[in-house]
């Protein structure tokens, strides 16, 4: 191990560096994890990632590695969880002779095959399924060199085509229903993308695609609701909450839906586009019968 510096050096020497550090911009907290960095290189004569790749290697012991955790500044529920992360990876590394990270670079190189990446995620406790849909975005992004996430913002802003938005969500698992619904709502957001570029596909979608299954043939732009208005809604909903008059801890019946329908009315729209807007939720039979404007 290195010598460790007093106390009263090390806090000197951090006096002069945080001003240089500040003045590249640095976060505090980025500058409080470097002097924690390098309080714990001076302890231990090591870097703290070298320190757990000792771990990993049955040179350190568990006692140390969390008494090492808790010298570098972690939270108890934090060194619970890194030891957790760690003893997975020492497992994996048993079972596989090689890192997770490793395996996925082997899969890019076609030393691995999908069958094993699969297998190899769902050891780590994924799913059949999302380990099936992980190493399908693997692929994607392999192909186009975009994350599979990240295919909506480049189709909107022309990076890829229609079709290979289409494909790789046919790929992906969508069902044709799906992807066609998808790609009309991301035509939309497309065509709007300056105007409303935060606006989600699942809200575009139920704008210029259809209302819901209440509704199915219809979009709320047939029922006359702008998008502008159809936002406003957006943001009131989430506050239509209900009463709980006899204590169960429960919004009695029908008052969420009454919230609903009289924030619904209080917006500056006509009949038509109210009911647009209320048959997001609800059928017209009971908009027709306890909505305020009929």
């Amino acid at each position: 191990m290195t010598m460790a510096l007093p106390e009263t050096a090390r806090e000197e020497i951090r006096e002069k560096l945080r001003p240089v550090y500040e003045a590249t911009g640095m976060y505090v907290d980025d500058i409080e994890d470097k002097f924690n960095d390098w309080d714990f290189e001076a302890e231990y004569g090591m870097t703290y990632g070298e320190f757990k790749a000792e771990y990993r290697e049955g040179l350190v012991t568990e006692t140390q590695m969390r008494e090492a955790m808790k010298s570098y500044g972690l939270m108890q529920y934090e060194i619970a969880e890194g030891i957790r992360e760690l003893n997975d990876e020492i497992k994996f590394v048993n079972k596989y002779d090689m890192t997770l990270t490793e395996m996925k670079d082997a899969y890019d190189h076609g030393d691995v095959t999908r069958n094993q990446l699969t297998n190899a995620l769902i050891f780590t406790g994924m799913t059949q399924k999302e380990a099936k849909q992980w190493v399908i975005e693997r692929d994607i992004e392999n192909r186009l060199g975009i994350d599979y996430a990240k295919l909506d913002d480049a189709y909107k802003y022309n990076d890829i085509s229609r079709t290979t938005l289409y494909n790789a969500m046919i790929e992906h698992g969508a069902t044709k229903q799906e992807a066609d619904e998808a790609i009309l709502g991301y035509d939309w957001l497309k065509k709007n993308v300056r105007k409303y570029p935060d606006l989600a596909i699942s809200d575009a979608k139920k704008y210029a695609v259809r209302i819901s299954t209440n509704a199915p043939d219809y979009t709320l732009e047939d029922f006359g609701v702008k998008i502008d208005d159809y936002i406003q809604y957006s943001k009131l909903r989430p506050d239509c909450k209900g009463v709980d008059n006899n204590g169960d801890g429960q919004a009695d019946s029908g008052t969420k839906r009454d919230a609903i329908f009289r924030m619904i009315d209080s917006l500056p729209i006509s009949s038509e586009a109210k009911d647009g807007l209320a048959l997001i939720d609800y059928g017209m039979k009971s908009i027709k019968k306890n909505a305020p404007w009929h």
